[in-house]
């Protein structure tokens, strides 16, 4: 009776087989216990270290004309697929400029870095701000209104930068 084993295990670790305070002396297991047997049972079990996360870096791009600012639809496969966002520079090992900016333009790079934490890597993002006088036709570009960006659903690190682009605002 596999379930009936399962449910036994879970139970003698939730009531003798403690992480704290180990119960050894009415435990059933334990003369087989190599944790008992080494005398220190209570130092069990043992937390491995967290691998470290990768670093990338990124360029987050703030195109603004009359007000509107140039959001685009991310690729559909891939992280945040689908989603709307601010256009980007490549994610890589080292900062990338403004490798990848979505229209010729005056950029600004701000001395602001913008970081955010994924479960597999942390990210930097330097922001590079443009005006532009004539909106250009971006493939699945949207202009959203400045005023109005809160409620564009940005992704968590597209709305931090968003949110430093704001405190930033200044004329180009």
């Amino acid at each position: 009776r596999a379930g009936d084993f399962a449910q036994a295990m879970m139970d003698l670790g939730s009531m003798i087989c403690t992480a704290r305070a180990p119960k050894c002396l009415i435990c059933p297991l334990q003369r087989d216990c190599e944790a008992f047997a080494q005398g220190a049972p209570e130092t069990y079990p043992r937390k491995m270290p967290k691998a470290a996360r990768p670093q990338r870096h990124g360029t987050f791009f703030w195109v603004e004309q009359d007000g509107a600012v140039l959001l685009v639809r991310r690729p559909e496969k891939g992280l945040l697929g689908g989603m709307r966002a601010l256009p980007t520079g490549p994610w890589q090992e080292t900062p990338p400029g403004i490798e990848g900016a979505p229209v010729r333009a005056d950029w600004h790079i701000s001395e602001t870095i913008v970081s955010h934490g994924f479960t597999h890597f942390r990210l930097d993002v330097a922001l590079a701000k443009a005006s532009v006088t004539v909106r250009p036709e971006i493939d699945s570009g949207i202009w959203w209104p400045v005023e109005e960006i809160e409620a564009a659903g940005l992704p968590t690190v597209f709305a931090k930068a968003a949110r430093a682009f704001g405190r930033e605002r200044c004329s180009i």
